[in-house]
């Protein structure tokens, strides 16, 4: 009772750091410090669980990481702002630590699972292909809300393969905050496609290769307006509500 008051107390008025208690768990493969106990239990019993879904469903292997994944879990953006000055969950490679903010106020699928896969992917896949991949391994209903956005990106402006193949994450962090959000549903939509239209076997040859004859492309522009092409019939028929669940399901082959 007294931790649920003083975490009460802690939300609606100034926070001092060192008035705070980390409830910390330890996993296989994570270190968690969580202020909420039900939160931080939570995530310790399933973290290792959620690691292995987020790489097998993809055909990843589910090994080991090789160095310390560190986990702060606070309750709300508020409360992340005022302990770290960080205005949305976040995560950080460091020498031999990767760091993660995390704000459970929500669902797994949207508050963990992508933030968890950027962590574990991040340093190993290019940025195009852990963005999409990381906001496909959320829910179906989530997905269905970038396909939706993805109609009126088409009537606008979007970028072309080259450029979302050869994006780094310190161009994105200097777009427009539109942009962003273009980037990552043509990012979404490009990993499903991938994936969905040509198999595990071909996609995972082509996010380490990035040769676009092993989709038999014969240049970018080729593939440009085959994947507008997608793009133009996904948003047609995810508008119509015809797009099953089943396709939107990553699953291993």
């Amino acid at each position: 009772m007294f931790r649920t008051i003083l975490v009460f107390f802690l939300l609606i008025n100034s926070v001092n750091a060192q008035d705070i208690f980390w409830n910390r768990y330890t996993t296989k493969n994570f270190v968690i410090l969580s202020i909420d106990n039900e939160q931080g239990k939570w995530l310790s019993n399933n973290i290792e669980e959620l690691k292995t879904w987020c790489n097998v469903r993809w055909g990843f292997k589910d090994i080991d990481l090789n160095h310390e994944f560190r986990i702060f879990c606070v309750p709300n953006k508020n409360l992340l702002n005022k302990l770290f000055d960080l205005k949305e969950s976040k995560i950080e490679f460091r020498d031999k630590l990767t760091v993660i903010w995390l704000v459970l106020n929500d669902k797994p699928t949207h508050s963990v699972n992508p933030f968890l896969t950027q962590a574990i992917l991040g340093d190993k896949l290019d940025f195009w292909t852990v963005t999409g991949i990381s906001l496909l391994n959320t829910s179906n209903s989530e997905i269905r809300g970038h396909l939706i956005d993805l109609f009126s990106i088409l009537r606008k402006r979007y970028f072309n393969i080259n450029k979302i193949l050869s994006m780094k994450k310190e161009d994105y962090l200097n777009l427009t905050e539109e942009d962003k959000s273009i980037f990552d549903i043509q990012a979404v939509v490009l990993c499903l496609f991938l994936k969905k239209e040509f198999g595990e076997n071909k996609f995972q040859r082509f996010i380490l290769t990035k040769d676009i004859k092993i989709y038999k492309f014969s240049n970018y522009e080729e593939f440009d307006k085959i994947f507008l092409r997608y793009m133009q019939d996904l948003s047609f028929q995810n508008m119509k509500q015809k797009i099953p669940d089943s396709y939107l399901d990553v699953k291993a082959k």
